[in-house]
């Protein structure tokens, strides 16, 4: 990070003048410090943050200490620096400093649409996992003492769990846990209690004067595609079920792309493979489009980033994205994020900032007088956890560490495109596919092309896009992320950029008959006049979105024998000219 110079030393020796971006920013001294969780195995290793479900089904006690826990985090007094209130409000609303962090513009901490998006998130959830932590430790030590050693070893080793939103159709429907008002859990009378689920909302108590504004001031708890804008509001659960399961292949298809790509650049890797997807799922929990029973922006907790943090299931969400860069490292030990310009601001962040990976990541201290910074940060075992993929202590060598990672990540994440064509790879004759690959396992992929840009602090929106009127995929961009300045519409343009995979689609097209190949001429023919795309706007339509290009564009795949391996992909790019027959406006 930059130097931090001693301002006033004789007067007052604690008080720290830092500039890392854009401006002066002064704080105070001794600082909550973040540290992750200290605790390690009995062999001395980091402990393991699990997949929900399998922490929900093989550790039940240490489950059952997660929802407990989370439970009594929730209900700390929201003026404590240390509750989920405050912790949750980092991320955007209420727009306060914290811990003394405070820059020269008003806004929130969380980078969105930048290079720091996985380092600074990293420090975040270590924050939320030390404090959380502390409940679990505490909720375990009340247990009755028959039950007493049984609760504090499942306490001990205690990491937040993830949810793989990633596995598209192997991983079923969307957890019935996230849209139930109760949980059954065993209390710490040792007898079945039934609470109020944790994971299913947040309830602000209370409301915080001056903390929110306009409808969010109505809302009492937190809400996924609300119903109304008054405090009458209820979450229409089904939407966010079927939001996610329309997509859910998407999401794997996204993630399978992101892997396979061999030269690609961790700043690509995050903002297109990891931060895209990341954003439809912000907008399938929290909704923003609205229907005939809501108002238009009918947006929930989730949507724009000011108020996401307050959303339970975000910290699963991002867990896991903090679990896919870990993978991506691994893969790409000596890929690091590069640096780069942004357009987008925030609280510590001025417009047109050079962001690289000495940036301080503001406000998480790592020391009386120094932030965490992504270079810090590229191992997450300095933060206290591993993930079950990422524990190369169980290995003889990191290459068959690294070897293991490939293979599962092949497992795993797999396109839907593979889906289909594996079956042609083994058989050639299988159906109306048959001749789609080549002797060597190729075959002609085909992604839309976005890019664009849209006003910091603006509502974001979803873009869809349509083959023949049925929708085929979808891109995002995550409502918010901008400053109070940006919000009156005086800011100025976030760049953003995105690929919606087609080829599952298209080859749909080939087994109904309606296409032939997917040969360039076939293809470009076929889309003609059937292509289309609709921007639903967050805020005002086109004058959100503006410079809006899309293309159509192609390169040669070929998938492996082996499951294990990631389809390759070329890097060369064709641009095909389709615009022309393209329907599409805005919402």
């Amino acid at each position: 990070m930059r130097k931090l110079v001693l301002l006033l030393g004789a007067i007052l020796p604690r008080t720290i003048l830092c500039t890392p971006i854009g401006g002066p920013i002064e704080y105070k001294a001794d600082p909550i410090l973040i540290t992750g969780v200290l605790s390690r195995t009995p062999e001395g290793y980091v402990p393991t943050r699990r997949e929900f479900r399998d922490l929900q089904v093989n550790f039940t006690d240490t489950w059952n200490l997660y929802l407990l826990g989370l439970r009594s985090f929730q209900l700390v007094n929201q003026t404590d620096p240390l509750s989920y209130y405050e912790i949750a409000g980092i991320h955007g609303k209420p727009w306060k400093e914290w811990q003394g962090a405070k820059g020269e513009r008003e806004g929130g901490y969380c980078p969105h649409n930048n290079n720091l998006f996985f380092g600074w998130h990293r420090p975040y959830l270590a924050l939320y996992e030390q404090e959380l932590y502390k409940h679990v430790q505490t909720i375990a030590s009340q247990f009755p003492s028959h039950l007493h050693d049984r609760y504090t070893t499942a306490a001990h080793d205690f990491r937040i769990p993830y949810w793989d939103w990633g596995l598209g159709d192997a991983a079923g429907e969307l957890p019935e846990l996230f849209v139930s008002p109760t949980v059954d859990v065993i209390g710490t009378s040792g007898e079945p209690e039934t609470i109020p689920n944790p994971l299913y909302r947040y309830d602000f108590n209370p409301l915080m004067p001056g903390d929110f504004s306009g409808k969010w001031t109505q809302y009492t708890h937190t809400l996924r595609w609300p119903s109304t804008y008054g405090p009458d509001a209820v979450s229409r659960d089904q939407k966010f079920i079927e939001n996610y399961s329309r997509l859910r292949n998407a999401y794997r298809d996204k993630l399978a792309q992101g892997f396979s790509r061999t030269n690609i650049s961790m700043n690509s890797f995050s903002k297109t493979y990891i931060e895209d997807p990341h954003g439809w799922l912000h907008y399938a929990i929290g909704g923003g489009d609205g229907d005939d029973k809501a108002p238009k922006e009918a947006w929930g907790h989730m949507w724009p980033s000011e108020y996401s943090g307050f959303e339970p299931v975000f910290w699963l969400v991002h867990a896991n994205v903090d679990r896919l860069f870990t993978l991506f490292t691994t893969l790409h030990p000596s890929t690091r994020i590069t640096p780069q310009a942004t357009n987008t601001s925030n609280m510590w962040i001025a417009p047109g900032s050079t962001l690289d990976a000495t940036t301080p990541l503001l406000p998480f201290w790592r020391t009386d007088t120094e932030f965490w910074t992504t270079e810090m940060v590229y191992d997450e075992t300095v933060l206290g956890y591993a993930y079950p993929e990422s524990q190369y202590w169980l290995y003889s060598t990191k290459e068959e560490w690294r070897e293991s990672v490939r293979k599962r990540v092949g497992e795993l994440y797999y396109e839907r495109t593979r889906e289909m064509l594996d079956p042609v790879r083994k058989d050639g004759k299988v159906g109306a596919l048959a001749g789609v690959l080549d002797q060597g396992g190729g075959y002609k992929e085909w992604d839309l092309r976005v890019s664009g840009s849209r006003r910091t602090g603006s509502g974001g929106g979803v873009l869809g896009v349509e083959i023949a009127g049925r929708e085929v995929g979808m891109w995002t961009g995550l409502g918010g992320g901008g400053n109070r300045e940006d919000v009156g519409g005086s800011g100025g343009l976030v760049e953003m950029q995105g690929m919606v995979p087609l080829t599952a689609a298209l080859l749909e097209e080939v087994q109904a008959g309606r296409l032939r190949s997917l040969e360039k001429g076939d293809v470009v023919r076929f889309l003609r006049g059937r292509l289309g795309w609709k921007w639903v706007a967050g805020g005002s339509g086109s004058e959100v979105m503006q410079g809006l290009v899309i293309d159509i564009v192609s390169t040669r795949a070929r998938i492996p024998e082996d499951r294990g391996m990631l389809v390759e992909y070329e890097e060369d790019w064709e641009v095909h000219e389709v615009i022309s027959g393209m329907g599409g406006g805005f919402v």
